[in-house]
């Protein structure tokens, strides 16, 4: 096998999707747990039943598109990603995924099962999951969408979204204590200083322990991806 041990692998706005998905992620534990501390007597309603599920589902659909994108690479590192890239697009059935009317069609479709908690009998997770495909493959791979969630601050939130993944749990049970003790119910309140105290400690864990194995990583692989 040839490598190129120039080449890198980055895709525009997936750092920023990562985020948006570990957002959902946090969700569904903040309002059932609102319920156990008695800070909410309303029930739980359906969109937050069903939107961590499909936070971590998110997570799964881009970890396989990164892990399948990295294996093509390394077996055609002799290819600039240029050319990767092109072979890509010209898949006859990408031709037709990779569309903007496809990826704004597909984005309000979305959106619009997100928000009405859409369940589709016996597909329900497939469905998602092939909506998902075509928003990141769409977000990756067409340029005419490469600045679209590529914002400084939404890179940097996704470059620490592992972290936000496993640290959220500890922060808002903390905030959830807070607000019951202080009989503080305000969402503002209480999903903003999850938002921050996990960021916090996801930024410490990132710099201080994370980038160490990052780094570590690199000695190992053929193919560069995204950056520490």
């Amino acid at each position: 096998m040839t490598t190129d041990s120039n080449l890198k692998l980055y895709f525009p706005d997936l750092n920023g999707l990562r985020f948006i998905a570990a957002c959902f992620v946090i969700i569904n534990p903040v309002e059932q747990l609102k319920l156990f501390y008695k800070i909410d007597d309303l029930q739980i309603s359906e969109f937050a039943r069903i939107i961590g599920k499909l936070g971590v589902m998110l997570f799964f659909v881009f970890s396989g598109f990164l892990i399948t994108s990295l294996l093509l690479s390394e077996k055609q590192s002799s290819l600039s990603w240029s050319d990767l890239l092109k072979k890509f697009k010209k898949s006859v059935l990408l031709k037709y995924i990779v569309n903007l009317k496809v990826f704004y069609l597909t984005t309000i479709i979305t959106i619009f099962c997100l928000l009405s908690a859409v369940k589709i009998p016996f597909f329900h997770y497939l469905f998602y999951s092939f909506l998902f495909a075509i928003l990141i493959i769409n977000l990756a791979a067409n340029k005419k969408l490469s600045t679209v969630l590529e914002w400084n601050v939404l890179n940097y939130l996704g470059r620490i979204s592992y972290g936000i993944y496993m640290y959220h749990f500890v922060i808002l049970i903390l905030v959830l204590k807070l607000s019951a003790k202080y009989n503080i119910h305000s969402n503002w309140f209480i999903y903003s200083l999850i938002l921050i105290g996990t960021i916090i400690v996801s930024s410490i864990s990132y710099y201080y322990f994370e980038s160490f194995f990052l780094r570590l990583k690199t000695k190992f692989s053929f193919i560069k991806s995204g950056k520490i």
